[in-house]
């Protein structure tokens, strides 16, 4: 038969003087944990009620969750990152991976992650501003963890003829600065496209045009 000695109670619950949402608790007058206010809620952390080793860790679980949770937010608004950027930089503060998962579930069932969204602004950014190819911007998807899937369904939804656009300024730019034998100039301005990412047969069909264009000038 247990006796009260052995009964664990919450006899403290005490707010922080320097940080007004965490509270102390104590068990049986001794120090077991502090806890965000939400968490506090959760639980029904009170004066008086009786409280297990298990409640305790759900406690404790839900504490850390807590905190990766708030982490993780602060880092997104910062800079956007993707779901595998996000658990590398969590992974290196330290956090469990089974905990950092469970997070990051969570910040994508409420959107704060989006590697779709994420892979299409950064695909078009790429394009647009840095005038980089497809194959660039696939390399890049890759390294940030945009899995194949999803990296196949941003680039059908780019604009192909906003890519041809990029290439065709560069290639064009270039061509009119360069002197020379037009062999030399259509190998010069392919090596160039094709190490910002473009692919061979769009550099073709751009080298073509400019080719035609200043056949009829």
């Amino acid at each position: 038969m247990s006796t009260r000695s052995e009964e664990k109670l919450i006899t403290l619950v005490e707010k922080q003087k320097n940080n007004l949402n965490r509270y102390n608790i104590y068990v049986n007058d001794r120090y077991v944990l502090s806890v965000h206010e939400d968490i506090l809620v959760k639980h029904r952390l009170l004066k008086g009620e009786e409280i297990n080793e298990t409640k305790i860790k759900r406690v404790v679980e839900d504490e850390e969750l807590q905190i990766i949770q708030r982490q993780a937010i602060r880092m997104i608004s910062r800079r956007v990152k993707s779901r595998y950027e996000l658990k590398q930089k969590l992974s290196d503060k330290g956090y469990e991976e089974n905990l950092i998962d469970l997070t990051l579930d969570q910040l994508e069932k409420t959107k704060y992650i989006d590697d779709y969204s994420y892979a299409l602004n950064l695909a078009n950014h790429r394009i647009k501003y840095q005038k980089k190819g497809l194959k660039w911007i696939e390399q890049e998807l890759s390294q940030k963890g945009i899995s194949k899937v999803t990296m196949n369904q941003v680039i059908q939804e780019l604009d192909k003829e906003l890519e041809f656009k990029a290439a065709y300024q560069l290639a064009k730019k270039r061509w009119d600065l360069q002197s020379g034998q037009p062999t030399k100039k259509k190998s010069k301005i392919s090596s160039f496209l094709m190490r910002r990412g473009f692919d061979y047969s769009l550099i073709r069909n751009i080298i073509d045009k400019i080719e035609k264009e200043e056949f009829n000038e």
